[in-house]
């Protein structure tokens, strides 16, 4: 039997506080007039009331022992009885009429054949995606109570809902048999044969049950190997199509809470549809565990390419900066040279001493080959090698709109230097 604290079945509080009875148990004046009206004697006005009240809160008439005593009290003291005035009928006529009056008096019909067959119809409806009674009874409440009908006892609820549900799974089961041939039945029932070996006498639904260790990088090898057993144990997919994926999470559920004693004393079919729901879930845990590893590797190498990438771009930043200081002497040794009208060779000198004072020719060209290795065209985007032009056509004119008899310029465009080099020989200008 389901739970009654799982459910939305009304029941009385443990003891209802004052602003719970002023505002739930405090009777109108058209309320009193029906009373009044309806009962005579002081006892049978005051049940009358008490059932009208607990009727509103509840949706059903309650016991009159399970009354509790301050709303008894405090509805006595609404019809300014004595405190004496008894609770209850002297004949159960009496009583029922009563109950049929409260019943026309707030609209409601009694629970019968009626209200039977639309609790079972909303319960077999609902019962195709869930499988807890607890949920399956509240179904069946919220639609007895919308359509205006009395609710039944607890166990009436409680007993529906499960005979509706056994029906629901038993088609479920068979329609998964009829999808499953002899070697699939045959196959899963080895699932629950013990290991031959002595020193084990584990099953392989024990392994089923119990994935490898936890989802980290460590032990993906051990996953990998878990889910390619579960593939080879067979496809889920095709025999389970139809199912609701909460009917199948519940299915796998039941499963890993039995043993392979318990699955070996069912039907055949709820035996194996049972044991497809848990290969099943075991499968789709498998390769989330999977994907979830693969994610953290690739944003483990994502975050070292970046660590990478600051580094990279710190070395070049240093041989750049030597490059562009190098370049800015040689530009002034040139405007000394052309000032003093010195030959070629005086400049040539000049410029060997800075290449000199630099490391040498080799080294500067060195520095060179690896900045224009990793320089980035601004303009287009594009990484640019040595000895490959610069920049795209936007940074340079084509060949085609050169004017005959012109020389191509060699000189890239400014844009296409690194930002550094360009700020550093604008500066040193």
């Amino acid at each position: 039997m389901a739970s009654i604290d799982r459910t939305a079945y009304p029941r009385f509080g443990r003891t209802p506080t004052r602003r719970d009875l002023e505002a739930f148990y405090t009777p109108t004046p058209a309320e009193v007039a029906f009373v009044t009206n309806t009962a005579r004697a002081a006892g049978h006005r005051l049940t009358l009331l008490v059932t009208l009240k607990c009727f509103q809160r509840l949706g059903y008439i309650p016991r009159l022992a399970d009354v509790p005593v301050v709303v008894a009290a405090h509805l006595r003291a609404q019809l300014h009885l004595p405190a004496d005035t008894p609770l209850g009928y002297d004949s159960p006529r009496t009583m029922y009429r009563h109950h049929q009056a409260v019943r026309a008096y707030l609209g409601v019909i009694a629970y019968g054949p009626d209200a039977r067959h639309v609790a079972v119809v909303v319960v077999h409806g609902a019962a195709q995606t869930m499988d807890n009674p607890a949920d399956l009874i509240n179904v069946a409440i919220e639609e007895l109570v919308r359509q205006r009908y009395e609710l039944p006892a607890f166990s009436t609820l409680d007993r529906l809902a499960r005979r509706v549900r056994t029906l629901v799974n038993r088609g479920l089961f068979a329609s998964v048999q009829a999808r499953l041939d002899d070697d699939q039945q045959s196959r899963l029932d080895r699932l629950l044969e013990a290991d031959p070996d002595p020193e084990r006498r584990y099953s392989a639904f024990n392994r089923l049950k119990e994935p490898p260790r936890s989802v980290t990088l460590t032990h993906m090898r051990e996953w990998q190997a878990h889910l390619a057993w579960l593939l080879a144990l067979g496809e889920t997919a095709r025999p389970l199509a139809g199912i609701p994926p909460a009917k199948v999470r519940h299915f796998a559920a039941e499963s890993r809470a039995l043993n392979a004693d318990g699955l070996r004393d069912m039907a055949p079919s709820k035996r194996h549809a049972l044991l497809l729901c848990l290969l099943h879930r075991a499968q789709v845990t498998a390769r989330d565990a999977l994907v979830e590893m693969f994610v953290r590797r690739l944003a483990r190498l994502h975050t070292q390419g970046k660590e990478a990438l600051v580094a990279l771009r710190e070395r070049q930043r240093a041989m750049t900066e030597r490059l562009v200081d190098a370049f800015a002497e040689i530009v002034e040794q040139a405007n000394v040279g052309a000032g003093a009208d010195e030959g070629d060779a005086a400049l040539g000198r000049r410029v060997r001493q800075v290449l000199d004072a630099r490391g040498g020719a080799a080294a500067l060209r060195d520095d060179c080959a690896a900045v224009a290795a990793t320089t980035t065209c601004r303009c287009s985007g594009r990484s640019t090698a040595p000895t490959a032009r610069r920049c795209s056509a936007s940074c340079a004119p084509s060949t085609s709109d050169r004017p005959r008899g012109t020389r191509r310029s060699l000189r890239p465009s400014a844009s296409c230097w690194p930002t550094s080099t360009a700020v550093a020989i604008t500066s040193r200008r």
